[in-house]
């Protein structure tokens, strides 16, 4: 099932560089050549949460909490950062 993203940031094609799962397995987390992060939400099969987060590509993300809510993201602008969804 393909998954997806919409537009995104760049209105237009991107790449999605890292990919995480979360721990119940119902969101997926992705860093992006647009500079963003993304949270899909697996079972409505649409992007729930996207930030512009970055000054560069976004290749690393994780989940950094059991319930989800907090995660980072590292890029090539030289920068780690964590985000809070709540």
């Amino acid at each position: 099932m393909p998954l997806d993203f919409g537009e995104g940031f760049s209105e237009g094609a991107f790449g999605l560089w890292a990919i995480n799962f979360s721990h119940d397995g119902k969101y997926i987390l992705a860093g992006s050549s647009d500079y963003a992060t993304y949270v899909y939400d697996i079972e409505a099969q649409r992007v729930v949460s996207r930030a512009h987060a970055h000054k560069d590509d976004v290749n690393s993300v994780c989940f950094a909490d059991d319930n989800d809510q907090v995660y980072l993201s590292g890029s090539d602008d030289c920068m780690i950062k964590v985000w809070d969804r709540r």
